[in-house]
């Protein structure tokens, strides 16, 4: 799936670049949803697994572009999720980004089947990437 930029997050594009989006904090969501460009915080489930908790990527870095495709691509630091001790299980089925100051900036359906959250020590790493082709 491709990102789809909310809003805010469009917003906050238009106003300043990828400036206004310095502060990236990634989150899980573990409702069964696709995200929408009209969608807001409220339609999205945290994720709750033994150990979960929202990770601050940074900042989206500088332009690359890709003359093969024709796309320009960001992306910020890959943040990894790890399953804790406490037997919490969640079935993962994407991540949202927000900004410094809590707006839903993007969010992105995980292809295939849900990731399934519950078994100690196992981990996934997501990068968040906007491109030419995210869906604005």
């Amino acid at each position: 799936m491709s990102v789809t930029v909310m809003k805010d997050g469009l917003q906050k594009i238009s106003d300043g670049g990828t400036v206004g989006l310095a502060a990236l904090t990634i989150h899980l969501y573990q409702n069964n949803f696709t995200p929408t460009k009209g969608d807001t915080l409220a339609a999205y489930t945290e994720a709750t697994f033994s150990g979960y908790a929202a990770q601050n990527s940074g900042a989206l870095g500088g332009d690359v572009w890709d003359g093969v495709n024709f796309v320009w691509t960001q992306q910020a630091a890959t943040v990894t999720f790890s399953v804790g001790a406490g037997g919490v299980p969640n079935n993962v089925y994407g991540a949202y980004w927000t900004s410094a100051d809590g707006k839903l900036i993007a969010a992105e359906r995980f292809a295939g089947a849900p990731i399934v959250m519950n078994t100690l020590g196992f981990s996934i790493g997501y990068t968040p990437t906007l491109t030419s082709e995210s869906k604005f």
